[in-house]
């Protein structure tokens, strides 16, 4: 769901429609939450995030070098799988982005990486969809494997410590052992 100053369109499968163009020309905002499971993509991510909602506000800026600008930002929870330990894990999520949008492909790719600044600059639309916007955004400021802050990886096989002797097997005594043995 989603509100909008003006126009808000909302297409029944998730999609929240907004006009970029417009909203930074008339420096309008646009918000809404969305739940978690209308993103799928946060489901085939690591830690298969299946549930948990995200409250996101998009307000139009002036940008720069004459393109539309938009400030999103993004709070809520996702709740999920740990990694590590498969134990359910919950994360904050908690992010702002600027961002330039070009009218084209050719506009965007004409802009110098010197010249961006700290705008994430992508190719904007009077049917822009707010919320695979808002689900990009979290997939890239997702940590690579999703785990508990205190808990330990794992012990796989070679792992284990040798008997008598404190401390992991070194990987080289563990390489020098599959020698031996083939």
């Amino acid at each position: 769901m989603g509100t909008y100053c003006n126009e808000l369109e909302e297409t029944g499968m998730g999609a929240v429609l907004i006009d970029v163009f417009r909203l930074s020309q008339d420096r309008q905002c646009a918000s809404g939450v969305l739940e978690v499971s209308e993103l799928p993509r946060l489901a085939a991510a690591p830690g298969a995030f299946l549930s948990g909602h995200l409250a996101w506000r998009a307000q139009g800026t002036e940008g720069r070098r004459g393109l539309a600008g938009a400030v999103l930002s993004v709070k809520g929870e996702l709740h999920g799988t740990c990694c590590r330990c498969g134990a359910p894990i919950t994360l904050p999520v908690h992010l702002e982005t600027s961002f330039l949008f070009a009218k084209s492909e050719a506009e965007a790719d004409a802009i110098p990486l010197s010249e961006d600044g700290d705008d994430e600059i992508v190719v904007g639309s009077t049917r822009f969809d707010a919320a695979a916007w808002v689900e990009e955004e979290v997939l890239l400021a997702l940590p690579l494997f999703p785990a508990h802050d205190d808990c330990e990886p794992p012990s796989g096989p070679g792992e284990e410590d040798e008997p008598g002797k404190g401390g992991s097997r070194s990987p080289f005594a563990v390489l020098a052992g599959l020698k031996v043995r083939h």
